[in-house]
Parts: C-alpha cells; structure tokens; sequence
C-alpha cells in the first residue's frame, strides 16, 4: 500500500512538470521567442528551435543568434504550428522580450519593454 501510493505520487509529480510543455501556439497570439524554447522538453524545445529559426530566415533575421532567437517576437500562424518573426526587442536601446502578464503589456501579447 505504502509503496503504491508513493508511485502513484511519484507519477503525478512527473506529469505536473511536464505540464509547461506545449507543441502549439495560441493562434494570433504574439510570443517572445524565449517563451516558446525555454522550460521546454525534448522534443518540444527542438520543434520550438526550429520554428523560430525558420520565421528569422523568411524575415531575412540573419545570422541568426541566441538573442534573435529569444528576444525577437512571433506571431502564432493559424494552425498553432507556424510563426511569422514580428520584431527584434533588443533593437530598440534597453528594451527586452516580457511575456504577455508583465504589467504594461496588453494582457494578451508579449511586448518590448524598457528593463
């Protein structure tokens, strides 16, 4: 019974954290890029890395970094499978990616935010 129960907790503690990981996007929503690889699972994080590279090289966003790959936004295609690259956070000067509940965001899409 003991042990049961332990493995039953065990279980419900593995599926909890991979509960952040996702395969699609909210259609029309705008995310930062860090949004959608970081906290992400294999295979998840590569899909997500492969996304986002793709939208930076259609928006001829290269060479294409760590901090164009997270600190760029995306808006969600359609179908919750493909982005189209929005813009790069850190063009503008101390402005960085914050997710959509950062207060001065709208609420539904991240933004570029001063820090």
């Amino acid at each position: 019974m003991f042990k049961s129960t332990i493995l039953s907790l065990g279980a419900v503690v593995l599926l909890a954290g991979q509960a952040a990981a996702f395969d699609t996007c909210q259609p029309g929503r705008i995310y930062c890029g860090y949004e959608l690889i970081d906290g992400q699972s294999q295979p998840d994080r590569t899909l997500w890395i492969g996304r986002v590279n793709a939208a930076l090289i259609e928006a001829k966003q290269e060479p294409i970094t760590d901090d164009k790959q997270k600190q760029s936004r995306f808006r969600c295609g359609p179908r919750g499978i493909t982005l189209a690259w929005v813009n790069f956070c850190l063009s503008t000067p101390g402005a960085q990616c914050q997710p959509r509940d950062q207060q001065a965001c709208n609420g539904v899409d991240s933004c570029c935010l001063p820090v």
